[in-house]
């Protein structure tokens, strides 16, 4: 069977146009995350938004922290919503430009969301 210089090219045109079709790169991080997670992220420009959406049980107890990466001049704050999109209240977890909350019970199931932003920029530990 004899192939044709064109199908045997195919593969690496799709796989450069992929990155074209995608759309144009925006700042800012929209992810879904398990309730265990780990993330880095980086507040450039000043004033952006990283959005974190994880979902949980009434009950579970959330403990969170938010640190500036050494050296990075951030002031950073939380706000966190329940899933029917009413804030809920992080208790005083702000010091010295970090996040600190430890075991806030969470009153409702389905989807939390979780937004950083901060004064500066620079990266941060989540």
């Amino acid at each position: 069977m004899r192939r044709s210089r064109h199908a045997s090219i195919l593969p690496i045109v799709l796989a450069a146009a992929l990155p074209l079709l995608a759309g144009p790169a925006r700042a800012g991080v929209d992810a879904e995350v398990p309730l265990k997670a780990k993330s880095r992220g980086t507040i450039l420009p000043e004033g952006e938004v990283e959005t974190y959406r994880f979902d949980a049980t009434a009950g579970t107890a959330l403990t969170l922290a938010v640190s500036p990466d050494r050296g990075a001049d951030l002031a950073l704050t939380a706000t966190l919503e329940d899933p029917d999109g009413d804030p809920v209240g992080l208790g005083g977890a702000l010091a010295d430009g970090k996040v600190r909350v430890k075991g806030l019970l969470l009153a409702l199931t389905g989807t939390y969301t979780l937004r950083v932003s901060a004064e500066g920029t620079g990266g941060y530990a989540l």
